[in-house]
């Protein structure tokens, strides 16, 4: 069989999950494996210009999209705040490419011909079978390993380009007990999981098809899908994960209408959820914590539990992502802070400080991980307003697919995508979702995928009209 394209696309959705553990195995110098990780970039930016190329020359265009403005408007914003805080080149394509570093995937699928239904049912049983492999890989490590080895982690290295350096740094010191497959974090793994977690509670509310056969044979095994992914989330101790999946059920059931066909399955999940609690309540090992030894030590349940506790709100608001949310956020409203502050981190850092947020911010690691305020800090309200409006014209087109097309594996994908886009959006206030490989490209190509078939069945429309007229 011929290689094409579209089979590497389905490759690296594999391959960007677990790019960190395969290239850490090879026998290079500490250089080439640096450099390895730009690999999957270059070769989806290599596909990209071959194929524009290709369609120049037999005289084609390339197909615009309703994402093009707002893409173009952050890319550009991203740069004019850069510049007006004094940043170098080097940092400002650093931040651009972190989130457009995929983006070739997006525009592949959009010009491809021969995207139809069968790509999408491949792309979305590639993507539930990298979940379920991950899911494996971590019942393994939960019970067969005293502790995360080395062998799981990715080499510590750094690099440093036109005078601004790059550290790549790995998690230590888990305990046993808690997973992290071969994507190198636990939170990592979770936010994958919770992805294939709100697929498989789109397929369950879907109402206009038993989509749910399509992939899982049965009603039963989507329910056991179901709760194998809740319990690989369980046990990375991702809070966030695990109560935004939870919050995945409400927003489906909004969005699908059934009322009967709701009420039956979401009794069926909470009767699941209450069966398997004692399950996850015995494998906490109690008072033996599997939580990293960096932290004071709590059990999966502690750890989900104390979220509402009084000691919680007191003790560690002043000191967690809640902090970064009130106090920088807070100060870049108030100060209506349009520009931001570039695209460097530490004169990011730095700035804040002076703006009068506590020095903890020029120390603070988790800062970057309330990502919609990090990308406020750097490029201020307009910045952050741009990358939204991109989220939401994605989720727009995806609820036109949903409530126009004809096709009911198209109107599934839309209806998938809304649910997933408000949890993305929702858990991008806890972690940097967006900095993540295997989320970032596995986004990007649904976006592609969505934007083909609404790109195409516009243009069928107008020629309809255009005929008729």
């Amino acid at each position: 069989m011929k290689l094409k394209f579209i089979h590497i696309i389905y490759f690296l959705l594999f391959y960007f999950t677990a790019e960190d553990f395969l290239l850490s195995q090879l026998p290079v110098s500490e250089a080439l494996y640096t450099y390895s990780r730009f690999g999957g970039e270059l070769i989806l930016y290599g596909m990209l210009f071959y194929f524009f190329g290709m369609r120049r020359i037999q005289g084609r265009g390339i197909l615009r999209t309703p994402l093009d403005v707002f893409i173009l408007l952050y890319m550009a914003w991203v740069l004019i705040s850069s510049i007006y805080n004094f940043n170098g080149p080097v940092a400002i394509f650093q931040k651009e490419r972190i989130f457009f570093r995929y983006i070739p995937v997006f525009y592949l699928l959009v010009n491809m011909d021969n995207v139809g239904i069968h790509t999408v049912r491949r792309t979305l049983k590639v993507v539930l079978a990298v979940g379920l492999l991950q899911l494996v890989l971590g019942v393994g490590q939960h019970f067969l390993l005293k502790e995360i080895s080395d062998f799981w982690l990715p080499r510590e290295t750094s690099v440093e380009v036109g005078g601004v350096g790059k550290e790549f740094r790995a998690e230590h010191g888990f305990k046993q007990g808690i997973i992290l497959g071969t994507m190198t974090m636990p939170g990592h793994l979770a936010t994958y999981l919770m992805m294939v977690g709100v697929f498989i509670v789109s397929a369950i509310y879907f109402r206009r098809s038993k989509i749910f056969v399509r992939f899982f044979g049965s009603r039963a095994l989507t329910y056991g899908a179901f709760l194998l992914i809740a319990a690989g989330i369980f046990f990375t101790y991702s809070r966030a994960s695990l109560m935004l999946l939870v919050l995945a059920v409400p927003i489906a059931v909004f969005y699908s209408g059934a009322v009967t066909k709701l009420v039956y399955n979401t009794i069926l999940l909470a009767f699941t959820l209450v069966l398997i609690t004692p399950l996850f309540l015995l494998l906490s090992n109690g008072d033996d914590s599997q939580a990293p030894t960096t932290k004071k030590e709590y059990t999966p349940v502690e750890e989900f539990t104390r979220l509402f506790t009084r000691e919680y709100l007191v003790e560690e608001a002043s000191n967690n992502r809640l902090w970064v949310l009130t106090d920088i956020g807070g100060t870049l409203l108030g100060r209506l802070n349009l520009i931001g502050y570039g695209a460097d981190e530490s004169k990011v850092r730095e700035k804040l400080y002076r703006a009068g947020v506590h020095k903890d911010v020029l120390t603070y690691r988790p800062f970057k991980d309330v990502y919609w305020i990090n990308i406020m800090s750097h490029f201020g309200i307009l910045g952050v307003t741009f990358m939204v409006l991109i989220f939401y014209q994605l989720f727009r087109i995806s609820r036109w697919l949903y409530h126009r097309d004809t096709e009911p594996l198209f109107q599934f994908m839309g209806y998938f995508m809304m649910v997933l886009l408000i949890v993305m959006a929702l858990k991008t206030f806890f972690l940097s979702t967006l900095e993540y490989r295997s989320i970032n490209y596995t986004l990007w190509v649904f976006a592609g995928l969505l934007i083909n078939r609404y790109v195409r069945v516009k243009n069928a429309d107008r020629a309809l009209e255009a005929e008729s007229a």
